[in-house]
């Protein structure tokens, strides 16, 4: 029988034919060319099959390595930092904070915080909004939309990927057009959905509303490069409870 690997050049034995590329886990790289820094790259679960059967670290390490010099499209000169990243991770990256979902893909890690007065109106479905005049409704609603807008700005640097943060400026003007509750898009409907893909652990949301095409807001999917990490970046381990953390700063690796 004929093994054809998925794409040329990668070996079979580590990235699977015909099945697809499933990732086992993730590895962080310090990255040894002239940008620096350190990159995430996945383990495929074919290759983290034959890593469990070596029995030193040193062992370990070199088929990593080898593993991933396989793969074409890895870097040329790294050296492994973190040798085992598992799904869930929590990383800080300068303003960024987020949690691995694989090599390619970030999860929001950053709580949305607006007035109490906001948050008391969306925790009530807006009952208490909708017995106000029409042109109350509309200035209020307009008013969450810009508290959300200057929240995005000051804290959700992840929100560029996909220029996300530019895009709910530009679709405020197509916001203020919508009609402010309706069984269709309204601005009531679009709020939460803004909501959705901001909060801690963001939901993928569609807001073809305001503008934002066919990239959905929450969705921070890089190149099949992987992710790349400044030299200022560190992982946080936190404890069972959550009330104790700890910082791993890649440059001390």
């Amino acid at each position: 029988m004929t093994i054809r690997p998925l794409k040329n050049k990668l070996q079979p034995e580590y990235y699977g034919a015909y099945t697809g590329i499933t990732q086992g886990y993730m590895v962080i790289l310090k990255l040894l060319d002239k940008k620096g820094g350190f990159g995430v790259y996945r383990i495929p679960r074919y290759a983290a099959d034959i890593l469990n059967k070596c029995h030193d670290e040193v062992a370990y390490r070199n088929k990593i390595a080898e593993i991933i010099s396989s793969d074409p499209r890895a870097p040329k000169s790294f050296e492994v930092v973190v040798p085992r990243v598992l799904k869930g991770t929590f990383l800080v990256d300068g303003e960024e904070k987020f949690i691995l979902s694989s090599y390619r893909y970030k999860v929001n890690a950053t709580q949305l915080i607006l007035p109490v007065s906001d948050i008391k109106l969306i925790q009530d479905n807006f009952k208490a909004l909708k017995k106000l005049n029409v042109e109350m409704q509309t200035k209020k609603l307009i008013e969450i939309y810009d508290n959300i807008l200057r929240q995005v700005d000051k804290y959700f640097k992840l929100y560029d990927i996909n220029k996300f943060r530019a895009k709910l400026h530009d679709g405020r003007s197509k916001f203020v057009e919508l009609d402010d509750f309706g069984q269709d898009a309204s601005k009531e409907k679009v709020i939460i959905k803004i909501l959705r893909g901001l909060h801690f652990g963001s939901d993928l949301q569609n807001l073809k509303e305001i503008g934002f095409g066919t990239t959905p807001l929450g969705q921070f999917q890089v190149s099949e490069a992987g992710i790349r990490l400044s030299n200022t970046a560190f992982i946080i381990f936190k404890s069972p409870t959550g009330l104790f953390n700890r910082k791993l700063y890649l440059k001390n690796l």
